[in-house]
Formats: structure tokens, C-alpha cells, sequence
């Protein structure tokens, strides 16, 4: 008798960097566009926030960090992570040891992963992240401050 091998299939998710080179300058459009575009534009996507880069002063990355209801963790501990990323991933921040996070929340998503099944959905879901961006508050939600490790 012949064993009948029982077929598994999963979906998976791949992200392609969209970010180009590492950056030369410190100016907050080419950090964002590399780092965003090379590895946090799928936070956005899938886990509800995503950093902006202010600045980089004495040592100390500054920036603003939009969630959306989907996230659900300490907002602290997310800065934390974030400012480790950027130490990682920018060479320009591989002296870094600080960093201080604007934590600004948005009443709706901020960003959507469609699959192919669902793209007749998107310019619903892209309404409501113009939206949600469009409403986001001018004041913060919360600061963090705190060493890099």
C-alpha cells in the first residue's frame, strides 16, 4: 500500500527594498527614504507604526514615531526598537546612544497589506489612511526618552 504524503502550503510575505543606497547626509527625506523604504515600511503595513527621522544630534537620534490602533505594546519599549534599527541599519548612526521618540497616535490604520484577492479594496483602505493622517494631531501623545542598546 502507498502512503498518501499530505500537501502543506503557506503564504508568505516578501518585501522588496525600495530605499536605494545608505544615505550620505543627514537630512530627514534620505534617512526616512532609505530606512523606510529598506525595512520599516512593513511595520507600517502589518503591525500599525512607523518612525519619521527628525534629527541626529551629539549622539542622539531624534524622532516621531505614528501608530494606529492595531498597536497594542508599550510605547517605550517600540522606541527602544526603533532606535536600535536605526543604529543598525544607518551608518551615519552607528555612534548613537541615545534617542528621543514623539509618540503620535492616529484614530484609524496608517498603513494596509492587501492581498491579491482584495485589491478591489484598496482605494477604500487607502481613504482611510489619508484620513487618518490627515486628522493626526499636531501635539503628542507621549515622549520617550532613553539610552540605546
Amino acid at each position: 500500500m502507498r502512503e498518501e504524503k499530505e500537501k502543506v502550503s503557506m503564504k508568505f510575505q516578501v518585501f522588496h527594498k525600495t530605499g536605494g543606497p545608505q544615505p550620505t547626509s543627514l537630512k530627514p527625506e534620505a534617512i526616512d527614504h532609505f530606512f523606510l523604504g529598506n525595512f520599516a515600511k512593513v511595520w507600517c503595513m502589518t503591525r500599525g507604526f512607523h518612525p519619521k527621522f527628525k534629527r541626529y544630534e551629539n549622539g542622539r537620534i531624534y524622532f516621531d514615531i505614528i501608530t494606529d490602533p492595531r498597536f497594542k505594546g508599550d510605547g517605550f519599549i517600540l522606541s527602544m526598537f526603533i532606535a536600535s534599527q536605526y543604529k543598525m541599519h544607518v551608518d551615519l548612526f552607528r555612534d548613537a546612544t541615545h534617542f528621543e521618540a514623539d509618540q503620535f497616535l492616529a484614530n484609524d490604520i496608517i498603513g494596509f497589506l492587501l492581498s491579491s484577492e482584495e485589491k478591489e479594496k484598496f482605494p477604500e483602505y487607502k481613504a482611510r489612511m489619508n484620513k487618518s493622517y490627515a486628522n493626526l494631531s499636531s501635539s503628542r501623545n507621549a515622549l520617550y526618552v532613553g539610552p540605546i542598546r
